[in-house]
């Protein structure tokens, strides 16, 4: 009898204290909920389509800087995609080879170069400006655009995050080869852009050519979507004896 209570009492010691290195009851860990900030920078002026960045754009290939201020992004984080708009229905697939992505900080207002005077922008002059290097997000891709309908995104999505720090303004640097559609009946990819109600703000040069050094600096741009990993985040636990540091059972933080 001794021996059986000797044995119910051990027992019951190395339950406690088995209890006590888990944290309490429940074993499963925590969950984190993941989230996304989507920022949308649309110029204020009129509407219209284009060919760029992604289209056949004559059968050439092309190479296009962009400029969006920090006002417009109103965010921080790792940027892991970017959208353009389908200005009409396309019913085939697109592909673009040979693309790359480049992103950078600049603390420029706009885009170096005279408005609409033809190769005075020299795409150099826009980088480099003391807030970090350039950085390739995507590297030699083929860029395939599924069908789509009007008003609606086509989204790319990077080999690296870029993380842009929410303060500087935002380049981006894309080059790619002819686009070709596997429908030849389909003459391009028409892409939504606007207008700048100011004209002497430059946010796009483009050229002919994925190599191109100087282009076009023009008051319009394509409208363009770009996703943030991170922002406001939960931090459920399963239990509500769980042990939570520092502070209680379920907290709230903030990924950046």
């Amino acid at each position: 009898m001794k021996q059986v209570m000797k044995l119910f009492v051990l027992l019951l010691v190395l339950t406690m204290a088995l209890a006590g290195c888990s944290g309490g009851s429940g074993g499963s860990a925590p969950s984190s909920s993941s989230s996304t900030l989507t920022k949308t920078a649309v110029l204020s002026g009129g509407a219209g389509d284009i060919d760029v960045p992604f289209g056949n754009n004559g059968g050439n290939g092309l190479r296009v800087m962009m400029l969006f201020k920090a006002a417009e992004m109103k965010g921080a984080g790792p940027i892991t995609t970017i959208s353009f708009m389908y200005n009409q229905n396309l019913t085939s697939l697109f592909s673009c080879p040979n693309t790359t992505i480049k992103m950078s900080h600049t603390n420029l207002a706009n885009l170096t170069g005279t408005l609409n005077t033809g190769g005075t922008g020299i795409f150099a002059n826009n980088i480099n400006t003391g807030q970090g290097s350039q950085q390739t997000v995507l590297n030699s891709s083929t860029v395939s655009i599924s069908p789509g309908t009007a008003g609606t995104w086509y989204t790319i999505t990077l080999d690296t995050p870029f993380y842009y720090n929410g303060v500087d303004n935002l380049v981006v640097d894309i080059s790619r080869d002819a686009c070709t559609c596997s429908n030849p009946a389909i003459p391009t990819l028409w892409t939504q852009e606007h207008y700048d109600t100011t004209a002497s703000n430059l946010n796009i040069i483009e050229a002919g050519g994925a190599t191109s050094t100087a282009g076009t600096p023009e008051n319009w741009r394509p409208d363009t979507k770009f996703n943030l990993s991170g922002g406001d985040s939960s931090i459920l636990y399963p239990v509500a004896n769980y042990n939570a540091l520092p502070f209680g059972s379920v907290q709230k933080i903030q990924l950046l």
